[in-house]
């Protein structure tokens, strides 16, 4: 039945190529992971669900935006008082608390921040800043592409409950989701010793990006790539087709290239995101 699917597809798309572009580099950390130690219940907003846990490392691109959904003297997702002066922010699962250098991807210049709440929900909106955190970085009001970087967990933190998660255990009223794990224990080392106190807080010999590009989903069967070109055609998706040393062959959708964050958060409110839960970005 299914080879009967990809026959009627490909006679309506006319057999036609799947377009191609050369492979970028992303820089990533990911390893195949079969369990994960959860820190906290995992829990579901808008349809969606998130597994906060205990990270030696993490390196993230996306979208910052302003903290909204609390006001000063409220108390943050760990019961701290929120106050908008000082340099916090939310994420969906890192420890809280945990600290963060926050980077403009536009100009490098960057800051520390304390992440003591709950939020920034999606693959895209990468971190909610305090108004502090955000002017300082001078980004635009409605929001501004950033790199994150764990620099490090309060030593005080205890996890007083430890969840397992893996293919053998389901966790309790949570899907089994395939969450992606930013994790290298080669890079630990260089976690704890990323320098945050620079006098110009200003990255040196900083680069800043050219090109912005939407990572929409990523595909071991060419099939499975084409209909998703097909379902968002009217944003000119490409493919990038990669071959590992295994000779296994991956096939990454791609949207883009975007000159500016304004034209890519104009797409991404689109309704047709809402079902790739997967999304996230890259620059070159």
């Amino acid at each position: 039945m299914k080879i009967i699917y990809i026959l009627i597809f490909l006679i309506l798309t006319n057999c036609s190529t799947v377009p191609l572009i050369p492979v970028i580099i992303e820089t990533q950390h990911n390893n195949n992971v079969s369990s994960i130690k959860l820190i906290e219940p995992p829990y579901e907003v808008n349809g969606k669900w998130f597994y906060p846990r205990d990270y030696k490392f993490l390196r993230e691109v996306g979208i910052a935006t302003k903290i909204d959904d609390i006001k000063n003297g409220d108390l943050t997702k760990n019961n701290e008082h929120f106050h908008a002066e000082v340099m916090s922010a939310a994420h969906r699962s890192l420890p809280l608390p945990s600290y963060v250098k926050v980077t403009n991807a536009s100009t490098g210049k960057f800051t520390k921040v304390r992440v003591n709440h709950r939020g920034a929900f999606s693959n895209t909106n990468i971190i909610d800043l305090s108004k502090a955190a955000f002017d300082y970085l001078d980004l635009r009001e409605t929001g501004g592409l950033v790199y994150i970087d764990l620099v490090h967990e309060n030593e005080t933190f205890i996890l007083s409950k430890a969840y397992t998660y893996d293919e053998e255990k389901k966790v309790l009223e949570a899907p089994v989701s395939n969450v992606q794990i930013i994790d290298s224990n080669a890079s630990v080392a260089k976690a704890g010793d990323i320098r945050v106190s620079d006098e110009t807080n200003y990255v040196s010999n900083f680069k800043p990006y050219d090109k912005i590009f939407i990572k929409v989903a990523k595909f071991s069967q060419s099939e499975s790539a084409q209909y998703t070109l097909q379902d968002l055609k009217t944003f000119n998706p490409q493919v990038i087709e990669q071959t590992d040393p295994s000779n296994n062959k991956s096939y990454t959708v791609v949207i883009g290239p975007f000159k500016n964050v304004e034209d890519l958060m104009t797409i991404l409110k689109k309704d047709t995101f809402d079902k790739y839960e997967d999304l996230s970005l890259f620059l070159i």
